[in-house]
């Protein structure tokens, strides 16, 4: 899974953008006024990303990043001052990087300004309390309120004259931070969410139980959490927050924590699969499942690797698997790994061919399913490479360690010796 939604890349294509500050318009959701500051920045209209952002504030967007990237326009757009504004409220809802702040070309113009210390000071200030309670495995909160919300709302949509307005609202607006964490890349928008509802009724209306048992799965992943602490001493374990997605994303992890779209594991007996494309098909999951995600993407949650390479990417993913398997029991890609083993030589010949090349498109996500062959095989050959990598080792946390940071997995690969044994 990819293990990033913030910062959001603004280098895409330019989007017409809806005006944010129109007197006769219907209350637009936070959500929605906080994906239009987006869309605007993109456009550099900065004025318009910043009433977008402010607006999205005042409507209690619950993401400290909403603000700071309102800051960041603001600053572009020449207000100095509301940037200040935006990014006390930034700190007021616990960002804590300070050093996206220190690094931010955008906010050079403030760094003069004697305010700027106590902004970083308060960045800084959070991450301490952060790492204070999420160092120790019991200190991530186990949050599945947004699935509770998300069938008190459904349950309503047949009756609503505006059902997307209502999702919006009682869902997106009034979900917790990693919700609203989940919608860029993931759920998109309320309109995005009730057409992928559409598209899969009766999917998803016998998957309501399924999803509801995902707080029994808290004793195996507090397991997963004490045995990883043991790994590596140096791990975080932040909260956990558990959503009703749009059928494309069973996890991510976000500097506000990890988040599973629990959507994608509402399988079980009787859960009709007939109404999704082959991809979906794959990586429907029972609950049960659920544990092995998690421990996923808390490793995704400690990786410092920086990759460009499909050989980078690869391991990226695959050592999470890895790293995953030595904490928590089941792979969630568990049909992947099964044809990776009995295809291993051939697969091996071919990954070797393209790994110094960028183009993941063949082996990872979901854009790698092809020619018969499941997708997501460039998981298993980073597995391959990090289990080779930890099993050569003499020091097993040294190794840990260097699978979480290292950046020279050329490196790491060469002293696997990954390969040398496969005809």
């Amino acid at each position: 899974m990819r293990n990033r939604l913030t910062p959001r890349p603004w280098h895409l294509a330019a989007v017409a953008v809806g005006f944010c500050a129109v007197a006769q318009e219907p209350r637009v959701s936070a959500t929605e006024l906080a994906l239009r500051g987006h869309k605007a920045i993109v456009a550099k209209d900065y004025a318009q990303a910043v009433e977008c952002y402010r607006r999205a504030m005042a409507q209690g967007a619950k993401n400290p990043r909403h603000a700071v990237d309102g800051a960041r326009a603001s600053v572009l757009a020449g207000d100095r001052e509301g940037a200040f504004t935006l990014l006390r409220q930034a700190i007021g809802l616990g960002f804590r990087d300070a050093d996206d702040l220190r690094g931010s070309a955008d906010l050079t113009p403030l760094r003069e300004d004697p305010r700027w210390a106590d902004l970083v000071a308060g960045a800084a200030a959070n991450e301490a309390r952060f790492l204070a309670r999420h160092s120790d495995p019991e200190g991530a909160a186990f949050i599945t309120s947004d699935v509770a919300r998300f069938w008190t709302v459904y349950s309503k949509l047949p009756a609503a004259a505006d059902p997307v307005s209502l999702l919006a609202r009682d869902y997106l607006d009034a979900g917790s931070v990693g919700l609203q964490d989940f919608i860029p890349n993931r759920i998109l928008s309320a309109a995005n969410l009730h057409a992928t509802l559409q598209r899969h009724p009766r999917y998803f209306a016998s998957i309501r139980e399924h999803t509801l048992k995902v707080a029994g799965a808290e004793p195996a992943v507090r397991r997963a959490f004490r045995r990883f602490k043991a790994l590596y001493a140096e791990a975080t374990f932040p909260d956990i927050t558990f959503v009703m997605g749009a059928l494309n994303s069973g996890g991510t992890s976000t500097s506000n924590g990890l988040l599973i779209g629990v959507d994608l594991f509402g399988g079980g007996p009787g859960v009709p699969l007939d109404e999704m494309d082959d991809w979906r098909r794959s990586v429907i999951h029972p609950h049960a499942d659920v544990p092995s995600i998690v421990a996923h993407e808390l490793i995704h949650f400690q990786q410092r690797h920086q990759v460009r390479t499909l050989l980078g990417k690869a391991f990226h993913e695959g050592s999470a698997d890895f790293l995953a398997s030595l904490i928590s029991e089941g792979n969630f890609n568990q049909a992947t790994y099964d044809y990776g083993y009995a295809h291993e030589a051939e697969l091996w010949r071919q990954f070797r061919s393209e790994m110094g090349g960028e183009d993941a498109s063949r082996w990872l996500y979901g854009s790698s399913r092809r020619d018969g062959h499941p997708a997501d095989l460039g998981y298993f050959m980073g597995f391959r490479i990090a289990q080779a990598y930890y099993d050569r080792a003499k020091d097993k946390r040294q190794a840990v360690r260097d699978i979480l940071t290292s950046n020279d997995i050329e490196g790491i690969l060469k002293a696997s010796r990954y390969g040398e044994d496969l005809r």
